[in-house]
């Protein structure tokens, strides 16, 4: 039987970055003995979000993911040695272990062992990053997180669904796949073999990418952009106007929270992160993240000039006449 790699996300680690390079490299005519499950295009979702704020949650499909993990599907003979990969931050959101486990019996069955690979940003470094998804529509994180403008997300309680990594690995992934075939790795650039996430995927599951330049996706807004484009959708204001706004806008600057807020935000998980560090290690030592707060300012203060004030404006007021 073959082999299945499962990459779990988390969020803004460059997971988009990997599945693009699955895709070229896995999908569309690479190794023979290498086969790419594309779970992401829309219509094959195997990970359904639902709700929002404390009643937002995430199950597994079982009959999308009954479709999608089957290997004779490829097309191509399948081998013992072949070796199956995946990838969906998706996974990530999921809080209840019985939709995993129901999905670890099932590909139990169908390969011969299954392998997860999963990388960790501190909390509040993911945090500042995932929650600028709030600017779409509908996305998950707009129904996770919610609409304000501030440059990390307001604490509640229900965050911990998310962010206690602790509770997530070990009392979900690893009761359902066994902690011995889980892979956890910290999303810092001196951990990833050659500095990317793309070569360290590749190092770790046993993917090969002919990748000449590193492939990134998903570049972070500028900091003006993300203001605005918060403050509208706190707004309500209509997304085809605010995608008109944030086009028209040159993007400048950063949008970070003070030293003293990330540090408070971070806070709230130090429970979580000692139970992170018992539970698991990293190059034989407890797992635990940088404790550097050097990305942000000690002030947010005097962040906006008149001239910053003067592009903004221009740029709501000429999108707003364009649609007229």
């Amino acid at each position: 039987m073959s082999t299945l790699t499962i990459h779990i996300g988390s969020h803004k680690t460059g997971t988009t970055s990997i599945q693009k390079a699955c895709r070229v490299h896995l999908a569309k005519g690479g190794a023979t003995d290498l086969r790419y499950f594309d779970v992401r295009p829309t219509g094959i979702r195997v990970v359904r979000t639902y709700g929002k704020g404390k009643d937002f949650g995430a199950e597994v499909l079982p009959e999308i993911a009954d479709q999608v993990f089957r290997p004779e599907q490829t097309g191509k003979p399948v081998s013992e040695n072949t070796r199956f990969f995946t990838s969906d931050e998706g996974f990530f959101w999921i809080n209840e272990p019985e939709t995993v486990h129901l999905l670890a019996e099932m590909l139990k069955e169908r390969f011969a062992s299954v392998g997860i690979v999963c990388y960790l940003r501190r909390q509040d470094r993911l945090a500042v990053s995932h929650r600028k998804q709030v600017l779409g529509d509908r996305l998950p994180a707009s129904r996770f997180y919610g609409i304000d403008t501030g440059p990390l997300p307001t604490y509640r309680d229900h965050l911990h669904s998310y962010f206690d990594y602790a509770t997530k690995l070990s009392t979900i992934w690893a009761s359902a796949f066994g902690r011995e075939n889980i892979q956890v790795i910290p999303y810092e650039r001196s951990a990833l073999e050659g500095g990317d996430v793309v070569e360290d995927f590749a190092h770790r599951s046993g993917a090969r990418f002919s990748l000449k330049k590193p492939m990134r996706s998903n570049i972070a807004l500028d900091g003006d952009k993300v203001l605005v484009g918060m403050k509208l959708a706190e707004l309500n204001v209509p997304k085809p106007l605010r995608d008109k706004i944030m086009d028209t806008l040159p993007g400048t600057g950063r949008y970070l929270p003070t030293r003293a807020d990330a540090q408070a935000f971070l806070a709230n998980f130090a429970d979580n992160n000692e139970r992170l560090a018992q539970d698991w290690t990293w190059k034989g030592e407890p797992f635990r993240f940088d404790d550097s707060f050097d990305m942000y300012p000690e002030t947010t203060d005097a962040q906006w000039g008149n001239s910053d004030v003067e592009r903004i404006l221009d740029a709501v007021l000429r999108a707003k006449l364009a649609a007229k």
